[in-house]
């Protein structure tokens, strides 16, 4: 299946979402930053991205930037989450070509169903 990474400041998430996709048989990193993440993205081969939107030092609209702004990863899909998604943030996160938003606490089947939209989707690269 695919390899997925997790970027969200929240560890109980993180854990739950690793335990629910690995059920599925993807692959799952985490990283509890954006540092880290990036880390991560730039290192090793990434199928897709969960990227909360809300988080220290550095907001998960500004990782998406950094991400879709590199010719390595820009092609990488991006599924964010947010415990508040106003449509402020839900329009800059499709500016931002985020594939997918979706709001916290998200049903586990519409999460599935948006990483399936996601990975379907070919990559020009």
């Amino acid at each position: 299946m695919a390899k997925i990474l997790v970027i969200d400041d929240d560890e109980n998430i993180c854990c739950l979402l690793k335990t629910r996709l690995e059920a599925l048989k993807h692959k799952v990193l985490v990283a509890y930053d954006a540092e880290a993440g990036l880390r991560k993205i730039f290192w090793r081969k990434i199928d897709l991205i969960i990227l909360d939107v809300k988080m220290p030092n550095q907001d998960g609209l500004a990782v998406l930037k950094k991400i879709k702004s590199s010719y390595r990863s820009k092609y990488i899909p991006v599924i964010m989450l947010s415990g508040s998604g106003d449509a402020e943030t839900k329009g800059t996160a499709f500016r931002g070509y985020a594939e997918e938003f979706l709001d916290k606490p998200c049903d586990f089947k519409k999460l599935e169903a948006a990483i399936q939209r996601a990975l379907s989707v070919k990559s020009p690269a």
